[in-house]
């Protein structure tokens, strides 16, 4: 679901030596030039306010609803930056976004690193923000990593250690992305500004539609023709409005079973109570089962889609019982087929019936598993003659 943007690990000294969906540098890029001058054995490109790497990709990415971004940065010392307290802009994308660091005012007392706030804005103007303090070393790289999502979660890792959480982090945003600049690369020098050396950059993007998107590549091929575009164009559109009426309700959940946490100043136990790491954990099995299905056609054994989807959708409920009653009798009752696609898709089903029919009983399960969960049922799909035939 989630799409590769940008990789960068400086392999070589050639700057161009990259992968990433296609694009070009500017110009003021090839001024980096990578080398292991400051870690033996690690290439690595400096970046100030006046040196950096700006990437312009040919086609934009619309509608972007989660980044997940990570970074090795070290903060050499001596460094004409230390001794003034500053922000740096990291990782920026069209200044929707940005990562950012704030170097301290002294290095710690063994010169290995500097105390920093590592940052996450969003908003254009950045209005939203989120912050974690980290230390960046000095003789070797930190990796950051930064992940955000629409329903307002965003995670701040060091070392793949959790070091801050925000769970309302401009819910219900999304934006267009057209270039990534690691650095402000071109903007005139200044002094007392940080220098920072990276070392490896990966960025990686979800689009309002990539979620549909793969699931359609696993669906069985379907005849091509005009019409029957047309009606999968509107099916897909129908099935992405649905899919928006999800996102606040998972955003509710989120705050409503988890809290804005950061290593330093939060409770030891962390931002997450029990029924949100289960939830997760309940959904991606679920997903990577029915993934899994689609991807070799085998859906012999439908309870490893079934079992973790059911368990998932009961800790909604118990949750927000009204709110889940209420959504989901209004996704039930949604006419994501119009009257004029149904006789069409109805002649396509029956074309590829032999393909499609194990999809069809899977999610037919699927959604009498939500009715039986509607209304507090306890013991909702888990009757034992509940078959899927």
């Amino acid at each position: 679901m989630w799409r590769s943007v940008f990789l960068h690990e400086f392999i070589d000294h050639k700057i161009t030596n990259f992968s990433a969906l296609p694009g070009k540098l500017t110009s003021p890029s090839f001024a980096l030039v990578p080398s292991a001058a400051i870690v033996a054995g690690m290439n690595s490109v400096e970046i100030t306010t006046a040196k950096g790497l700006e990437y312009i990709l040919d086609e934009p990415l619309r509608d972007v609803i989660g980044l997940s971004c990570r970074v090795r940065v070290a903060y050499p010392i001596p460094n004409n930056g230390l001794g003034h307290l500053h922000g740096f802009p990291l990782l920026n994308f069209n200044f929707n976004a940005s990562i950012l660091l704030l170097s301290q005012t002294h290095p710690l007392p063994d010169l290995s690193g500097v105390k920093s706030s590592v940052g996450f804005l969003i908003g254009n103007p950045n209005q939203v923000s989120s912050a974690a303090t980290a230390t960046i070393r000095s003789r070797s790289f930190t990796d950051v990593r930064v992940d955000w999502h629409t329903s307002g979660q965003t995670r701040i890792s060091v070392d793949g250690n959790l070091i801050g959480y925000n769970n309302a982090l401009a819910p219900g945003t999304s934006f267009d992305i057209d270039r990534l600049s690691i650095g402000l690369p071109g903007e005139p020098a200044q002094p007392h500004i940080p220098q920072y050396q990276i070392a490896r950059v990966f960025v990686r993007v979800l689009t309002r539609t990539d979620a549909l998107v793969t699931l359609s590549r696993l669906l069985p091929e379907m005849p091509p023709g005009k019409e029957h575009n047309r009606c999968h164009l509107i099916v897909f559109a129908n099935l992405l409005n649905l899919i928006d009426r999800l996102r606040p309700f998972m955003a509710a959940f989120h705050q409503a079973k988890s809290q804005p946490w950061t290593e330093e100043n939060g409770p030891p136990q962390g931002p997450f109570q029990t029924d949100a790491i289960r939830a997760h954990q309940l959904a991606i099995a679920s997903m990577l089962a029915l993934k899994e299905m689609l991807r070799t056609g085998d859906f012999s054994n439908p309870q490893a889609f079934l079992e973790p989807f059911t368990k998932f959708l009961q800790i909604l409920r118990a949750s927000q019982p009204q709110q889940f009653d209420a959504l989901a009798a209004e996704l039930l009752a949604a006419d994501v087929v119009p009257e004029a696609c149904r006789e069409l898709l109805k002649s396509e089903l029956e074309e590829n019936r032999g393909a499609l029919d194990p999809i069809v009983d899977l999610l037919s399960t699927a959604t009498k598993r939500i009715q039986e969960i509607m209304g507090g049922n306890e013991n909702g799909g888990y009757r034992q003659t509940a078959e899927v035939r």
